[in-house]
């Protein structure tokens, strides 16, 4: 309300030109959750995994102590606080962004709501092996100290090893946002978030064309050019190329991007 009686906005992001109001796509609202870049199950699988089982405890057992009532309501808390903040994640220009070293900076944020699924996780799991959840903690957090070292710069010009294993082996299983793709093959920054432009993989499993600027080191077939041009006319802006990989996994074909 404050920021509307004095800016005439909602967010001063909005008056400072950081942030762009709209409804995301799914792909885009869901991001710093899946995707292989920036997104939390990338980077942090078991965290992603103990909050699952964490749900899945609070929701299958009764609340028999005071102390299990407040576990539960701060989680739902939580859970209505977690979607809502992934939206707020979505308005920024800059969704290909670093935090410390590779995920996400918005990303990070998710981490403190999932501390109380966290706790039911590590209760069900105490009762039954009291050992297990320390040894498992020294096993992550170990690593997680010295990879996520807030004193190390973060990355966001190239695609970690999940992705290019992904583009490689899987392509087509993920189609990432325009802008991550981009900037991570060209390594460069873009303020085109729909359309940046052309890039390919380096095995040229996964080509994003772009009408525009259609220039890219991969050769299309000429079913495919025939199919990108067809879709050009159409309307599209950008269409993704996605060939099988050496394991033939994944869907081949051409799909559309942005209009």
């Amino acid at each position: 309300v404050y920021y509307l009686w004095r800016l005439g906005v909602w967010s001063p992001t909005l008056a400072a030109g950081t942030t762009r109001s709209h409804i995301p796509g799914v792909r885009e609202y869901l991001a710093v959750l899946l995707d292989p870049n920036i997104g939390l199950v990338a980077w942090m699988p078991a965290l992603a995994v103990l909050t699952v089982l964490g749900a899945a405890a609070l929701l299958l057992t009764r609340a028999r102590r005071p102390a299990d009532l407040d576990l539960k309501l701060t989680t739902l808390c939580c859970a209505v606080s977690g979607p809502t903040f992934m939206y707020g994640m979505t308005q920024a220009l800059n969704v290909n962004s670093g935090g410390t070293e590779r995920v996400s900076r918005y990303t990070m944020w998710l981490i403190p709501l999932a501390l109380p699924f966290l706790e039911a996780a590590v209760m069900g799991v105490e009762r039954r092996r009291p050992l297990l959840i320390t040894a498992l903690a020294v096993a992550l957090v170990a690593p997680y100290l010295v990879y996520f070292n807030p004193a190390r710069s973060y990355a966001y010009l190239w695609p970690t090893r999940q992705a290019a294993l992904l583009y490689e082996y899987a392509p087509g299983w993920y189609l990432p946002l325009p802008e991550i793709f981009w900037e991570r093959q060209m390594g460069r920054d873009t303020w085109a978030l729909q359309d940046p432009g052309s890039a390919a993989t380096a095995q040229c499993t996964l080509i994003l064309l772009s009408k525009r600027d259609p220039n890219q080191p991969c050769p299309l077939t000429p079913e495919e050019a025939e199919q990108a041009q067809r879709m050009f006319h159409g309307g599209w802006r950008s269409v993704w190329i996605v060939r099988q990989g050496p394991l033939d996994l994944g869907r081949a074909g051409v799909f559309g991007e942005a209009r």
